[in-house]
């Protein structure tokens, strides 16, 4: 007979239940430390990619991320308890910020059943409809509707193919049509566009002269306020004839850009330059991808489009009618799943994407602005508008929108300053100023205290 197998003394197995479990945490504390030193080389790869757009923005995240990851390399070579613990450690420290940022991010997941509740709460009734279902219902009943045609859209691809050959930039958008504009409050609004695609009643333009030209982004072009109730309309009413040239998600070229277009043909007593602080001052950066855009630049440099707006409406309508063929609005999975794995949440409110110092482009298109203007006789004013976020950061607001810089800069040119920012901040609560106190633009209320600002600065 052969002998059975020996059975194994306590000390044994009590030995090898130890080296089952070592090699068990061995095995998490290397595979977590190795998935560690992976996802932290793609964030801060990823970081670059950003800060191509925004220099030096995200350089405290950057340092932050890379002292984290020589600290996981690091901790390769220290003891097994050692590295579990701190495997432990760093994995907690993810899910908990994480965790912050969904929530901080929660807001913007939200927000438009928020403002639906609100505007129930008002005794209003929400529509429900996307801008695309807007434009389909009006176009069911035999009118041909189109979305706003931000400028900016057309950045990366340098403007549109004209089929004679050739690229054109447009600055405005389609005219003389019916333009869906937006809902912040429940109701979808709407305009008919001006013989130049923009946001102004056209039997402006036949005014024997024109007193006050707007150059700027959505604040200016009026986003989500009747036409009588926004910042040129309430300037009409005071008396003044009044033309509206900016345009939703406009940055400081397309302004600049803008101005030599349209203004120029006008040459207005005074052009208010409205720059709204959340994101003018490096707006640049993504505009710059525009060869176009960045010839405005040289003072003699101009595309005529006040004489090209057949061929600007022909290219918008076909562009616009493909899009919204293949549109589907609504939640984005990649780019939500891009903005929690960068904390784009918590780095905005701890300041990480607040703007560094004017870059020198900031100067220079504000100081060929006000040569521009002046050139013609007119006077050009810097209107600063406050972000709805500097009435909820917990520190140093002025510090996070370079604000004291920004209007520094634009004091030594000499141009004259409307700070809404000063007005806004004085009231009882400045949040009363926004729809249901949320991050949107603007209610009726911070439009006529903005105009009744802009009125009390004019000469």
């Amino acid at each position: 007979r052969f002998p059975g197998p020996r059975k194994r003394t306590m000390a044994e197995r009590s030995s090898a239940s130890g080296l089952t479990k070592m090699r068990s945490e061995k095995s998490f504390a290397n595979l977590f430390l190795g998935m560690y030193l992976a996802a932290g080389a793609a964030a801060v790869a990823y970081t670059f990619v950003i800060t191509e757009a925004e220099p030096q923005a995200l350089l405290k995240y950057q340092l932050a991320l890379l002292v984290l990851l020589v600290l996981g390399a690091a901790s390769v070579r220290l003891p097994l308890r050692v590295r579990s613990g701190l495997s432990l450690s760093f994995l907690t420290l993810l899910a908990g910020l994480l965790t912050v940022d969904w929530l901080l991010g929660y807001q913007s997941y939200r927000l438009p059943n928020m403002k639906d509740r609100m505007a129930i709460q008002e005794g209003r009734t929400p529509d429900p409809r996307s801008g695309a279902e807007v434009i389909a219902d009006l176009r069911a009943g035999g009118e041909m509707a189109y979305p706003i045609s931000p400028p900016q859209v057309f950045a990366p691809t340098d403007g549109l193919q004209q089929p004679e050959g050739g690229r054109i930039y447009p600055l405005g958008g389609i005219s003389d049509a019916r333009t869906v504009f937006c809902n912040e409050q429940g109701v979808w609004l709407e305009y008919r566009s001006d013989r130049y695609g923009f946001n102004n009643p056209d039997f402006v333009h036949e005014s024997s002269g024109i007193d006050i030209v707007l150059i700027g982004d959505s604040y200016t072009h009026g986003i989500c306020m009747p036409e009588n109730q926004d910042i040129a309309g309430l300037l009409r009413a005071a008396g003044y004839a009044t033309l509206n040239f900016g345009y939703a998600g406009n940055g400081l070229l397309t302004e600049l850009g803008t101005l030599e277009e349209y203004a120029s043909l006008y040459r207005p007593s005074i052009v208010l330059w409205v720059y709204y602080e959340g994101n003018d001052l490096f707006s640049h950066l993504e505009e710059g991808r525009s060869a176009q855009l960045m010839r405005y630049l040289d003072p003699l440099h101009a595309q005529g489009l006040a004489g090209k707006q057949a061929q600007i409406d022909a290219l918008l309508k076909r562009y616009w009618d493909q899009r919204l063929s293949q549109q589907s609005e609504g939640f984005d999975p990649a780019s939500q799943l891009a903005c929690r794995i960068s904390l784009c949440s918590l780095r905005a409110l701890l300041g990480e994407y607040d703007r560094p110092p004017p870059p020198p482009i900031f100067e220079s298109i504000l100081r060929s602005a006000d040569e521009r203007v002046a050139a013609w006789g007119g006077r050009l004013y810097f209107v600063y508008l406050p972000a709805w976020r500097r009435y909820q950061a917990p520190f140093q607001p002025d510090a996070m929108f370079s604000r004291a810089e920004v209007l520094r800069t634009v004091a030594d040119l000499g141009i004259p300053i409307i700070d809404f920012s000063e007005r806004l901040s004085v009231q009882a609560d400045p949040l009363d100023f926004y729809p249901f106190r949320l991050p949107l633009h603007f209610n009726e209320r911070g439009y006529q205290l903005l105009a009744t600002q802009i009125l009390e600065n004019l000469p």
